[in-house]
């Protein structure tokens, strides 16, 4: 059953008050990441940090920030984050670029979608290729799991 104690409505307007793009106030405890045991890609943008969707937005729904969220991931033995560095962007940019044709192979030079597609093709469709390395717009980038670097 859900409770209003677990909806972190609090955290998320306290996380849209830091200050923007730096992930302050970004950690935050939900257990059921524990449980995920597939392998896992969390990717996101710097541009989300702190941000609402809109300007004026109250709320920074990107919460909690993506590392947290990487470190939350025990029950996977595979697992990689990339946050790139993008803060030009709006929030909405970031967060939607997948879903606009004009975007998807541009957004953040395209390396976002690059890194989606590595990972889809080494953990869907087995394809034996060898990772990527860190990208250079990487605000944060980790692998754990076989033949990670």
């Amino acid at each position: 059953m859900w409770h209003v104690a677990d909806d972190h409505v609090m955290e998320v307007f306290k996380y849209c008050q830091g200050a923007d793009h730096s992930g302050e106030f970004g950690e935050g405890d939900l257990p059921h990441l524990a449980q995920i045991t597939a392998p896992t890609l969390i990717y996101g943008s710097q541009a989300e940090y702190n941000m609402g969707i809109r300007p004026e937005d109250s709320t920074a729904p990107c919460w909690p920030c993506y590392p947290n969220v990487f470190d939350q991931l025990t029950g996977t033995p595979v697992k990689e984050l990339y946050v790139d560095n993008c803060i030009s962007e709006t929030c909405y940019d970031a967060h939607h670029w997948l879903t606009a044709k004009a975007t998807v192979g541009t957004f953040a030079e395209g390396v976002p979608l690059r890194v989606l597609c590595s990972f889809l093709r080494r953990h869907c469709a087995r394809s034996g290729e060898a990772p990527l390395g860190e990208p250079a717009n990487a605000k944060e980038w980790r692998a754990v799991g076989p033949g990670m670097r």
